[in-house]
């Protein structure tokens, strides 16, 4: 995402300057629910390490790990070193990558919420309104679809990432969980991956798939509009034909690396055979 800057900032801008998405984040509601996930994604590292340290504080290869195999005088400068080291280990591993999805989950639930909001002044539109405002339909249009294939060329490869990073973290923590026993405090590090890594294929699922769902919702609502205006306005024969354009035009998937569109059913054939591959790969090995 560092060399999509530019890009980015245009999606941002485009944003900030719809009355619809600025609406929306004056939301106080949606305003304290993001707040509250930064709260918890920034304070997840800390209340992790300290779990850690709780847990493994009677074991002593801990210390040693992180202090090279050089003995301390001390077991508190143990204690303390250990902890700075599973901050960090966190905060790499959970907090960074959380927030990434954040931003990108946010971004991608603004433009889902500007086709929704289309869609919704196409249903309350007056039917003696369209033919003035046909144009201006088609052109307002027009201009979300071309932000829209901009966000998904821009999120496109950072997604693929990310999807990359969690399946690994996934298979890491099912296969230490087949082929071994693992002490109780590896636990943390291994289950805070595997929960960080299923959250983020989730979310992204979840989220990048309501964009072809708006799409469809528009395109029917479309179909309805010019079926009614068809019957009733027999000499609108332009004026249809420019909703008939936008009718036809074809529904936007958001990859991940152009490999993998998002959709719901993605979930259930990915975890699917992720546990597959996982439970071959370790009777195998």
């Amino acid at each position: 995402m560092q060399f999509r800057k530019k890009s980015i900032r245009i999606l941002i801008l485009f944003l900030c300057s719809d009355q619809g998405s600025a609406s929306i984040a004056r939301n106080k509601n949606w305003k304290h629910f993001l707040n509250f996930l930064l709260v918890l994604n920034f304070i997840s590292p800390v209340l992790l390490a300290v779990i850690y340290i709780y847990v493994s504080q009677e074991e002593d290869d801990v210390h040693e790990y992180w202090t090279l195999g050089f003995e301390l005088p001390e077991k508190r400068y143990g204690i303390i070193l250990n902890f700075v080291g599973e901050y960090s280990y966190f905060a790499v591993y959970v907090e960074y990558p959380c927030l990434c999805t954040l931003s990108v989950c946010v971004l991608v639930h603004s433009y889902g919420f500007l086709l929704l909001q289309y869609d919704e002044d196409i249903k309350n539109m007056d039917l003696p309104l369209v033919v003035p405002k046909c144009i201006r339909l088609v052109n307002r249009y027009s201009e979300m679809e071309e932000k829209i294939l901009l966000l998904k060329d821009t999120l496109s490869t950072p997604m693929f990432l990310m999807l990359l990073s969690s399946f690994f973290n996934i298979y890491t923590g099912l296969s230490h969980l087949l082929i071994e026993d693992v002490p109780s405090y590896f636990w943390v590090e291994l289950g805070s991956n595997t929960v960080t890594g299923t959250v983020i294929i989730f979310s992204l699922t979840l989220c990048c798939s309501q964009i072809p769902k708006y799409l469809l919702k528009i395109k029917m609502t479309l179909g309805l509009l010019i079926d009614k205006y068809q019957f009733r306005y027999l000499n609108g024969d332009e004026e249809i034909k420019f909703l008939k354009r936008v009718e036809k035009k074809d529904v936007i998937y958001m990859s991940a690396g152009d490999v993998i569109d998002f959709k719901i059913s993605f979930l259930l054939s990915a975890f699917g055979t992720l546990f597959t591959y996982s439970v071959l790969i370790v009777n195998l090995g």
